[in-house]
C-alpha cells in the first residue's frame, strides 16, 4: 500500500533522527581529514571530529554537502536522497535559523 504525506509531515517524522545526529554538534570552521578547511556542524567522537554537514571555510556559495556515512536517513525513512536532503535543508534553517542555498 502506497501513503503519501507532505513535507510538514514528513518532516515532523524524521525530526528525531536529525534531533539525534546534531545533539552534540558544534558550528565550526576545521581541517578537514584532507587539511582543508571547511565551516559547518562538527561532531566529536574519541577525540576525532567529523563534519556532518558544511561547506569548504573559502567558498560559501550557497551549496553544503552532508557526511552520508552519518546522514543516511534515507534508507531508514525509505526515501529518495533528495527528500531527505530537502527536509535537512528545513530543519537546519528552521532549528538553527541558518540559510542554506542547496544540500548535497
Amino acid at each position: 500500500m502506497n501513503y503519501i504525506i507532505n513535507e510538514e509531515q514528513l518532516d515532523r517524522i524524521i525530526k528525531p533522527y536529525f534531533d539525534k545526529r546534531f545533539k552534540d554538534s558544534e558550528y565550526d570552521t576545521r581541517k578537514s581529514g584532507f587539511e582543508d578547511l571547511w565551516t559547518g556542524y562538527w561532531v566529536t567522537k574519541d577525540g576525532f571530529s567529523r563534519l556532518l554537514i558544511g561547506h569548504p571555510a573559502n567558498d560559501d556559495g550557497g551549496i553544503w554537502f552532508s557526511n552520508g556515512e552519518i546522514l543516511d536517513g534515507w534508507t531508514y525513512f525509505d526515501i529518495k536522497p533528495e527528500q531527505f536532503y530537502d527536509s535537512l535543508k528545513r530543519y537546519l534553517e528552521k532549528t538553527y535559523e541558518i540559510k542554506i542555498g542547496d544540500v548535497m
